[in-house]
C-alpha cells in the first residue's frame, strides 16, 4: 500500500486529536484530585493522569517522526500561497470555519441570541445593583433621621 499524501494527512489529524484528549486528561487531572473522595480515588486519578502525560508525550515524539520521516510533505513549500504543509492545514482549517460562521444563518441566530442574552444580564445585574444601593443609601438616610430625632439633645 503506498502511502500519499492523504493518508500522511489522516494519521497527522488523528495523533493531533489523540493529543488533544490526553492533554485535557492531564488539564482536568487537579478538579479531579480536588473532587476525589478518599485515597485509593486520589491515587488512582494521579496515575491516569502520569499514564495521560506519557502518551501525550509519546504521540508528539510520534508526530514529530512521522514529519521528519516525510519531509516532502511537511516541510515543503506551496509554491502559490507560500506556505508549508503543516501551515496550510492550519490555514485551511481556520477560513472553513469562519467562512462557516459567517455564512450560516443558524450560527448567525445563535451569535445574535447569545449577544442578546449577555445585554439582558449585565442590564439586570446594573439594575439590581442600582436598586439595592438606592434601598441601602434610603435605610441609611431612614437609620440617621431617627437617631437624629431620638436623640438630639437641643443644648
Amino acid at each position: 500500500m503506498a502511502k500519499t499524501e492523504e493518508w500522511y494527512g489522516f494519521v497527522n489529524g488523528f495523533i493531533e486529536v489523540v493529543m488533544t484528549v490526553f492533554g485535557l486528561m492531564v488539564v482536568l487531572t487537579p478538579l479531579a484530585l480536588w473532587v476525589s473522595w478518599n485515597e485509593v480515588v486520589y491515587y488512582g486519578t494521579l496515575a491516569t493522569a502520569v499514564i495521560g502525560a506519557a502518551m501525550f508525550f509519546l504521540f508528539a515524539t510520534l508526530l514529530s517522526r512521522l514529519h521528519a520521516s516525510r519531509p516532502d510533505i511537511f516541510k515543503s513549500v506551496d509554491p502559490d500561497t507560500g506556505l508549508t504543509y503543516a501551515e496550510a492545514m492550519r490555514t485551511n482549517r481556520l477560513t472553513d470555519w469562519e467562512a462557516l460562521q459567517e455564512d450560516d444563518p443558524v450560527s448567525h441566530r445563535q451569535r445574535m441570541a447569545f449577544r442578546d442574552d449577555v445585554t439582558n444580564n449585565l442590564n439586570l445585574v446594573f439594575a439590581t445593583a442600582s436598586a439595592l444601593m438606592v434601598i441601602g443609601f434610603s435605610m441609611l438616610a431612614a437609620a440617621w433621621a431617627f437617631f437624629v430625632a431620638t436623640f438630639e439633645t437641643g443644648e
